[in-house]
C-alpha cells in the first residue's frame, strides 16, 4: 500500500480524561485545513481537478467517551449533558440517580399527570432549555481550566458546573453551528436496554432488575404500593413462586422465549399478565 493511501490509528491504552486533546491535535489541524484551504483531488467522472473540502458532522462515542470529546463531565449530581444545570437528580439508595423525564413530553401529555406510576408526583415542568453551540463556546470561553496533565490536580469551582475542559473541536471554525455535536453508540444503548428487558422478563439471575433491593426501593419511596415486599415470607422470591411460570418447560431460557411466547402467571390456573394481581 502506497503511504498516501495510509490511515493513522491511535491506541489509547488507558483513561485519558481531559488530556485526549492531546491525541487529537493532529487530526483537528488536518481538519481545519481541509475546511479553510482544501486539498485539489481528481474527479474520475468529469476528467478535471477540483478543491475538496472535509467538515465533521458529529462524533459517535459512549458515554464515558463522551465526556471526554466533548468536555462535559458524565459523572455526579449533572451529568446529563443536555439538561445540564437544569437536571433534576439526587442520591438515591447508594446511587445518583436522574429523575424528571416526564418533562420531555408534550404539555398536555397524560403521563404528566400520573403520580402514582411515577415517582409520587405530578410533572408541571417544561422541558430544559437548549443552549446553542455559540452560548455554549461564550461560555467555555469565559471559564479558566487547568492545563493537561494527569499530575496536574485543580478542584473545579462551581462556576465550571460541570465542565472539566474546552473541547478542542470548537478550534474549528464551524464546530458551534452545528445542531448536534455528539451522538451516543447505538451498539451499547441498544445492548444495554436488550439486556435489562430480557433479563428482566426471564429473570435471570443477575440480570433481572426486579430484586428485593429494587421492591424496598419502591417501599422507600412510597410508590406502587401492589409491587412491595411481603415481610410475612421474605425466603421466597417475593412472594410469588408463580412469577414467569412457564409451565415446567424454563430450562431452555432464551430459546423458549424466541421460539415461544408464554404469558405470565400460572398456566395451570388460567392466570395471565392482565389478570394477575402480585401478591
Amino acid at each position: 500500500m502506497k503511504k498516501e493511501y495510509m490511515m493513522m490509528t491511535v491506541l489509547i491504552t488507558e483513561d485519558p480524561g481531559r488530556s485526549i486533546d492531546v491525541y487529537l491535535r493532529p487530526l483537528v489541524d488536518e481538519l481545519k485545513d481541509l475546511w479553510t484551504n482544501g486539498v485539489r483531488t481528481y474527479d474520475k467522472s468529469t476528467g478535471k481537478m477540483f478543491t475538496l473540502r472535509a467538515a465533521v458532522m458529529w462524533t459517535v462515542n459512549d458515554f464515558p467517551a463522551y465526556a471526554m470529546v466533548s468536555g462535559w463531565s458524565t459523572k455526579g449530581y449533572m451529568a446529563c449533558p443536555v439538561c445540564k444545570e437544569d437536571v433534576t437528580s439526587g442520591w438515591h439508595a447508594g446511587k445518583v440517580c436522574y429523575l424528571g423525564h416526564r418533562r420531555w413530553l408534550s404539555w398536555d401529555h397524560e403521563w404528566r399527570e400520573k403520580d402514582k406510576q411515577f415517582d409520587g408526583n405530578t410533572e408541571r415542568r417544561l422541558r430544559p432549555r437548549e443552549w446553542s453551540g455559540d452560548e455554549i463556546l461564550d461560555q467555555l470561553n469565559r471559564l479558566d481550566f487547568a492545563p493537561f496533565g494527569k499530575t496536574v490536580s485543580r478542584t473545579r469551582p462551581s462556576t465550571h458546573l460541570n465542565w472539566t475542559h474546552k473541547s478542542m473541536f470548537f478550534e474549528l471554525p464551524y464546530w458551534s453551528k452545528l445542531k448536534l455535536r455528539h451522538n451516543l453508540d447505538v451498539m451499547h444503548v441498544e445492548k444495554n436496554v436488550f439486556d435489562t428487558l430480557i433479563g428482566t422478563i426471564l429473570d435471570i439471575e443477575g440480570k433481572t432488575k426486579d430484586t428485593i433491593k429494587a421492591r424496598l426501593d419502591l417501599e422507600r419511596v412510597g410508590i406502587r404500593r401492589g409491587l412491595w415486599m411481603n415481610r410475612d415470607n421474605v425466603d421466597t422470591a417475593f412472594n410469588r413462586p408463580q412469577r414467569n411460570n412457564d409451565g415446567g418447560v424454563r430450562n431452555e431460557k432464551l430459546s423458549v422465549f424466541a421460539q415461544s411466547a408464554r404469558p405470565f402467571g400460572d398456566p395451570a390456573r388460567g392466570e395471565s399478565l392482565s389478570e394477575m394481581t402480585w401478591r
